[in-house]
């Protein structure tokens, strides 16, 4: 049940609080006084269309909270619990909703930002404007499916369950098989790799102790320029020297 309506700004209205009670509430007043508005506000609070032409003149924005009053078992429940709002059935549902002179528009449901689709879809479950081309729960289209089945619960809910069950289990097996036909795939692709492991192997033509031998001539292909240094320092050593000296004496 709605319990407060707050609406700041909005076209002509400037402030107006509205206190709800148990029983039926009438809205009177000559025309341009602001009947209409109310609904508008209430449709905005239920996810409605906004506009900047909504924001009143002046203002830069228009703000609109409704504190609902809900029991414990309502619908409405399980769909703030599914989009991770915290929310006490024992306590009250406030949603707010700000549209700024740019257009702009940002709505809270019990203080945390929502997007407009899940305001919508709780406001289906708290408001129902009845009105000469609009109902929010008729015209979804979502909703239709649902109506049809509730025209013809007793005969059709033991079959929507027996349906239910044998669909699961489809979905059940076709899992089983994805996950068999995947792990075919995987179990080719690994034969595919280990068969051509074994022909690299075989092509390589490997003898028994030919690692040792390779890394024997690594360590002697890795020290080749220092030995090849070393020689060559060690010949002018012995005979750099001799070959001058018998220069010097044939002088």
């Amino acid at each position: 049940m709605l319990l407060e309506l707050s609406i700041r700004h909005l076209a002509v209205i400037e402030h107006v609080e509205l206190q709800c009670r148990n029983g039926f509430h009438v809205l009177t007043g000559e025309t341009g006084a602001g009947k209409s508005i109310i609904i508008d506000a209430l449709s905005l609070i239920a996810g409605g269309r906004s506009s900047s032409d909504l924001v009143r003149y002046g203002s830069d924005k228009a703000s609109i909270e409704a504190l609902f009053q809900i029991s414990g078992d309502h619908p409405v429940w399980p769909v703030l619990s599914k989009a991770g709002i915290e929310a006490d059935p024992e306590e009250h549902l406030i949603i707010r909703r700000e549209i700024t002179a740019q257009g702009k528009s940002t709505s809270r449901i019990n203080g945390q930002l929502v997007n407009l689709a899940l305001l919508k879809e709780v406001g289906e479950w708290l408001v129902n404007i009845h009105g000469q081309h609009e109902h929010q729960s008729l015209f979804n289209v979502d909703e239709h499916i649902h109506w049809l089945d509730l025209f013809g619960e007793a005969e059709i809910t033991p079959l929507k369950s027996a349906y239910q069950a044998v669909y699961d289990e489809y979905q059940a097996v076709r899992k089983q098989v994805r996950e068999l036909e995947e792990t075919s795939k995987q179990a080719l692709q690994m034969l595919d790799l280990y068969r051509f492991q074994v022909e690299e192997i075989s092509a390589a033509k490997l003898k028994p102790g030919e690692d040792e031998a390779l890394g024997e001539e690594k360590r002697k292909l890795a020290n080749a320029e220092r030995l090849f240094q070393s020689a060559a320092d060690a010949y002018d050593l012995l005979y750099g020297e001799a070959r001058g000296w018998i220069r010097s004496a044939a002088r």
